[in-house]
């Protein structure tokens, strides 16, 4: 296999751990800074957490 192969399928493999891992902690850390700040929503991340999954199901989690 040549180097330009495998740098690809590298490339590849580091994109998609980006997606499933990272996505989920920029959607919560996204929603914490975004909120009303008179009338928070979120008391911390693990509550923003535990909402989305409640009342939006986990798929929203990668909502982008």
């Amino acid at each position: 296999m040549s180097q330009g192969v495998k740098d690809f399928f590298a490339g590849l493999c580091s994109g998609w751990a980006q997606v499933i891992i990272m996505m989920p902690f920029d959607i919560v850390k996204i929603r914490l800074q975004t909120q009303d700040e008179k009338n928070p929503r979120y008391s911390g991340a693990m509550d923003c957490l535990k909402k989305i999954v409640a009342e939006e199901g986990p798929t929203a989690l990668y909502k982008g």
